[in-house]
């Protein structure tokens, strides 16, 4: 068996995920539970480290067997790394502040369900009882019992609205009557620290797609992340790119591999503009309310599914405070409505004229593949070339997979609501009972050349163009 473990004494017990590794051996993936039983009774620290001393290429040369014993020793004792084991991967750990972590897990562990915190994971809301009493029982504290509260808590925390026509759950606390709705006062607080910053002299919004023609070649572009940085080269290819979140993990080299080469440290005091501003989240905009802009040209729409809690940029644009600049919206007006029994033969066939094919559906469809994946570090969907082998792996719209990036899944058929990626050249649209018209016209957005819409029983003469208006504290309303 290959992989991490915290502590090497011999009282931890483990339980573990395994993956089959090369050979007979099991990889470790990833720590579910551990609990130190008993006293040590087989010293296994000084048989590793005898092994240090005696072999220069069982570790690293700098590496000696006293730093061993050190940080075993140390990782034995710590709370907070044996916590963080059991919720988080290794790849999570190495780049995570254990104790930071930890502390923000002491201080209310209730935020392992909210996905406002960096603790927040979306798989522990699969098993949040599980999850938490795991926890507790790691920090040796009080069995939590206030599940009806948690229950309430953390429906309010995960759904996208910041307000509710209906009284909230007494289990909520500081809840308060405001603008007509109920919230609470924290909610409120955010609102009004928003309200103060973003305000119709320094912001200015755009209503549509951003493209060449409406974009200054000195122009300083703030994007959420690497994908969004290659979104806007395909789009517009101009202008100074600044990352709002650098990743300082992701080397030079790395970033010529993924074509954004040229990204930029967002600098103080800058006019600047926000492309697709209805994505970001009170997150987002927190972080570049640090940067103290000068002034804000906000580009986004009103017909894709905003990102997260809340919708700011719609607030904004229905305030009618700001000034607003009406402009192209980016979609195919190609769209051929096909009826078809073998979904997984058409899509197979368009694949053959089409090479690069995404789909659409919030239907899984296990059996179609269009060689579209989810690849990581950075997240992105790219397309596999069909003359790729499996130890070099080529793409469409990068040269090749680079370790340490590694296929995530299979990604050829993806719910509209979540798509957020480049627009392709074609597109299909597998429909439902469900499937309603703004559905369809979303994914016209993200399509260039041509969409198809398979067997589709619903009403398009009447497309709704607007996402549907979530329950929100307007912050620029009085």
């Amino acid at each position: 068996m290959t992989g991490w473990l915290p502590c090497h004494h011999s009282n931890v017990e483990y339980e573990l995920e395994l993956k089959p590794a090369h050979g007979d051996r099991s990889r470790i993936v990833n720590v579910t539970h551990m609990k130190t039983t008993g006293k040590i009774k087989r010293d296994v620290l000084k048989v590793v480290a005898r092994r240090i001393r005696s072999s220069k290429k069982f570790s690293p040369h700098h590496y000696t067997a006293e730093k061993y014993i050190q940080q075993a020793n140390e990782a034995y004792e710590s709370v907070a790394l044996r916590v963080c084991t059991v919720l988080y991967s290794y790849w999570e750990l190495k780049k995570m502040d254990v104790q930071e972590t930890f502390s923000c897990i002491q201080h209310n562990i209730e935020h392992l369900m909210y996905p406002s915190t960096k603790v927040f994971r979306r798989r522990f809301l699969k098993e949040p009882r599980k999850t938490i009493q795991k926890v507790t029982a790691l920090m040796d504290e009080t069995p939590f019992s206030d599940w009806e509260g948690l229950e309430a808590r953390v429906q309010w925390h995960t759904q996208t609205n910041t307000a509710s026509r209906e009284r909230l759950s007494e289990h909520i606390p500081e809840i308060q009557h405001y603008q007509g709705l109920w919230t609470t006062k924290s909610q409120i607080r955010e609102a009004q620290q928003f309200a103060k910053w973003l305000r119709p002299d320094n912001i200015s919004l755009m209503c549509g797609s951003a493209t060449p023609s409406t974009i200054p070649e000195d122009a300083i572009i703030v994007v959420r992340n690497y994908e969004d940085a290659y979104k806007w080269k395909c789009d517009v290819d101009w202008g100074t790119i600044c990352i709002l979140r650098p990743i300082p993990s992701i080397s030079q080299e790395r970033l010529v591999e993924l074509g954004v080469s040229d990204v930029q440290q967002l600098e103080y005091k800058q006019n600047i503009i926000v492309p697709w501003s209805h994505y970001w989240s009170y997150d987002d905009w927190h972080a570049l309310r640090a940067f103290e802009p000068t002034h804000i040209t906000a580009i986004g729409r009103e017909d894709q599914w905003p990102i997260g809690r809340g919708q700011l940029f719609r607030d904004m644009l229905s305030s009618q405070r700001f000034d607003v600049t009406k402009c192209y919206h980016a979609a195919t007006d190609c769209v051929e409505m096909v009826q078809t029994d073998d979904i997984d033969r058409f899509v197979a066939q368009i694949h053959r004229q089409h090479r690069i094919v995404q789909c659409f559906s919030d239907i899984k469809w296990p059996e179609v593949d269009c060689k579209r994946c989810k690849l990581m570090q950075p997240f992105r969907i790219r397309t596999i070339r069909d003359d790729s082998q499996s130890d070099h792996i080529t793409l469409y719209e990068e040269k090749r997979i680079y370790p340490p990036d590694r296929i995530l899944a299979n990604a050829s058929v993806i719910p509209i609501r979540y798509y957020q990626g480049l627009r392709v050249p074609t597109g299909i649209y597998i429909c439902d009972e469900n499937t309603t018209a703004f559905d369809v016209h979303v994914a016209r957005s993200y399509c260039r050349d041509k969409l198809y819409v398979v067997n589709c029983k619903t009403c398009l003469f009447s497309l709704q163009k607007q996402a549907p208006k979530r329950i929100t504290i307007n912050p620029f309303i009085d």
